[in-house]
């Protein structure tokens, strides 16, 4: 029995089974898409074993640094006014009291030092700064001017922008996993049974470490704008740092998976319903789509696979080409029905199917080369892309021959 009578037999003679399966595989896809996610963290823009990420990471172990965000603050007044010194002691007070801070750098706390006037000996027994009101603001205003430490980092050269930096607490246990995976990974084919077991829980750990972190850093930003909300009144403050970026970012993705899935979505019903004036040929396809979509979605889930910023349209891109197989089938469908008007509706699909699945097929597959390319890039979120869309493609044609037909 070749592959078109088992086709028939298990698809065609059997339709309420085949759409029983896709509704139970359509429940189980909705079960593990509650896994699907969003990633803006650096783990997810790199490759691991890439030479320059294994030296930054091991400058990294030598020299720690901290995440941290930058809020930059321009008075309506002098910079150094009671009124700015006060908003400045307020934004850093109101910092310290979230959890996740560590501590905050501003020009209340920085001491003076090239302008002091004292020794190197003399400074380490009394240091001025600000917050202990016995330093010239005029003075101080020329330190933050002149001195390079602190020249275009804390003040601004004209004197009348400042900035607070914000360090988040360490999570000490996260970089340790990170070195721990690293220090295997360098091993590359050379792992015991049980390094490799080790590795696969660094990898599980970190992963939900980085899920966690995304939350906290979430909550934090969030908390973080609505305390310089507070204090707009005073003058210009804007937010800045790369974990308000990560947090931005992945609120865009989740804007662009929205707003450009649920338009793609509105707008395909258009076209169909103009092209084929028919609630059953703009119904079906649609099902079609949101099938294929839903499977994808799901199979992500269940592989903790998140999308990124690259990746975050995919949907869109799916959705489309997933439409186009099936309005070739429907339109082949409709050209047999005028030429064939005494056949019936089983044999128009059988005779639908046997001329489109080869061109079908090839486009499919040429397709899914194109997006295989990228695998190579060599670039982390482009990679995950291009496979992406092949298990999308995939499964847009599994769908269009097995779902549209039954």
């Amino acid at each position: 029995m070749n592959f078109a009578a088992h086709y028939n037999v298990f698809i065609l003679q059997n339709p309420i089974k085949v759409l029983l399966l896709f509704l139970l595989l359509s429940a189980t896809a909705v079960y593990y898409a509650q896994g699907f996610g969003l990633d803006a963290s650096g783990e997810s823009l790199v490759l691991e074993n890439d030479d320059s990420l294994n030296y930054y990471r091991e400058i990294s172990q030598r020299y720690a640094s901290d995440d941290f965000i930058i809020i930059t603050f321009e008075p309506k007044g002098e910079l150094l006014s009671e009124q700015s010194i006060e908003t400045i002691r307020t934004l850093r007070d109101k910092l310290l009291t979230l959890e996740s801070i560590e501590s905050v750098n501003s020009i209340l706390d920085l001491p003076i030092i090239y302008e002091s006037g004292l020794s190197l000996s003399e400074l380490s027994e009394n240091l001025q700064t600000l917050a202990g009101d016995k330093v010239d603001k005029n003075l101080a205003l020329r330190e933050f001017r002149s001195n390079p430490l602190y020249q275009e980092l804390l003040v601004s050269l004209d004197g009348k922008t400042t900035t607070l930096q914000a360090l988040f607490k360490r999570d000490e246990e996260y970089y340790n996993f990170v070195n721990k995976r690293q220090r295997l990974q360098s091993k590359n084919n050379a792992l015991t049974s049980a390094e490799s077991s080790e590795l696969e829980y660094l990898n599980i750990e970190i992963r939900e470490k980085n899920k966690l972190l995304a939350l906290q850093r979430k909550k934090d930003i969030q908390q973080i704008r609505q305390i310089i909300d507070e204090q707009r009144q005073h003058g210009v403050l804007y937010l800045g740092g790369i974990p308000m970026i990560t947090v931005d970012m992945i609120e865009f993705i989740r804007h662009d998976l929205t707003v450009f899935g649920s338009g793609v979505f509105l707008f395909l019903i258009l076209i169909l319903s103009l092209f084929f004036h028919k609630l059953r040929w703009v119904l079906l396809p649609m099902l079609v789509c949101s099938v294929t979509g839903l499977l994808t979605i799901g199979f992500l889930g269940y592989a903790d696979w998140a999308i990124t910023v690259i990746s975050s349209n995919f949907l869109s891109i799916l959705l489309i080409i997933t439409l186009s197989l099936t309005i070739h089938l429907i339109v082949r469908y409709r050209d047999l029905q005028l030429q064939q008007p005494a056949s019936t509706n089983k044999e128009l699909i059988q005779a639908t199917l046997a001329s489109m699945v080869r061109p079908c097929f090839y486009t499919v597959l040429t397709t899914a080369v194109a997006f295989a390319s990228l695998v190579v890039s060599e670039i982390r979120p482009v990679i995950d892309f291009g496979w992406i869309m092949v298990i999308g493609l995939t499964l847009a044609f599994i769908t269009s021959f097995t779902l549209m037909p039954a």
